[in-house]
């Protein structure tokens, strides 16, 4: 109830962010998240309000690295920008 803003990264049980939620092997963390992010947006929008997100996939060393280049497993940009248009297209419908 005291969220007012999504910051728009997949993460598991284990650990804050995942290497990319595009892979089957996340399928289950990331539609938990979705299901999270559901009920906020839900929430938001009854009280008239308009939910806001921000794509926060990170770094290395925040990002899952590849242990043997320490380069992150999967390309930070193209995660967010695909996180944006997933989260366009699921919510853009109530706006």
């Amino acid at each position: 109830d005291r969220a007012d803003h999504i910051h728009a990264r997949f993460g598991h049980a284990q650990s804050p962010q995942i290497d990319d939620p595009r892979s089957p092997r996340w399928a289950s963390a990331v539609e938990a998240q979705w299901r999270w992010w559901d009920l906020v947006v839900d929430r938001l929008r009854s009280e008239g309000r308009r939910p806001t997100f921000l794509a926060e996939f990170g770094p290395s060393d925040y990002a899952t690295p590849d242990p043997r280049t320490g380069l992150p497993l999967g390309d930070p940009a193209a995660l967010n920008r695909w996180i944006t248009g997933q989260i366009r297209a699921r919510y853009a419908s109530g706006e």
